[in-house]
Formats: structure tokens, C-alpha cells, sequence
């Protein structure tokens, strides 16, 4: 998403000072066989009302990841793939107006 377009409603960008402690908390909560165990991943934005984080992963792809602040779980952390920030941005608007 382009700097200067806004972010869905209730997420925002994350600062660099949170993308490493995320990446951490990511990488704590995957257990063994999880889809994106061994799969690097940067943090771009987090919703403000939820647990929900998204992560641009070294692939293109992109992953909203809901963590759970626990460790090694499965099927936490839940995970839903994008193959675009687009296609991430229209499922996320679509949740908007179902909810609506």
C-alpha cells in the first residue's frame, strides 16, 4: 500500500520499533508443521481492536496472522494468506461491510 493511502478502518502501519518485537512474538507462537514455520516475515500493520497483524512474508505474499500471546499451539496462530496487499485490502473491506 502506497505511504499515502490510508489503511483500512482499525488498522494502521506498525512503527519500526514494533516490527521486530512482532516478528518475535510470530516466531514464538508458530509450532513445529505451522505454514509459516521457517518463512520470513516483516510486520507492515496491526489492527488497533484486535490481535490481527499483517506481514509482508519473503515470498511477496502477504499473511494476516491473529496471535494469541501463547506458545506453539496448533492451529494457532490462525493465518489467512494473500497473494496482494490489494487482494488483503478488498477481504478486509468486505469483512467491513458484512459486519456493517
Amino acid at each position: 500500500m502506497a505511504e499515502s493511502e490510508a489503511w483500512p478502518e482499525n488498522w494502521r502501519a506498525v512503527t519500526l520499533e514494533e516490527q521486530a518485537g512482532l516478528a518475535r512474538a510470530l516466531a514464538k507462537e508458530l509450532p513445529p508443521g505451522h505454514r509459516l514455520e521457517g518463512v520470513s516475515a516483516i510486520a507492515i500493520a496491526r489492527r488497533e481492536d484486535q490481535d490481527d497483524v499483517l506481514f509482508r512474508l519473503s515470498d511477496g505474499r502477504f499473511a494476516s496472522v491473529h496471535l494469541t500471546w501463547t506458545t506453539n499451539v496448533l492451529p494457532f496462530p490462525f493465518v489467512e494468506m494473500f497473494t496482494s496487499l490489494g487482494a488483503w485490502r478488498l477481504s478486509v473491506l468486505e469483512e467491513e461491510e458484512d459486519d456493517a
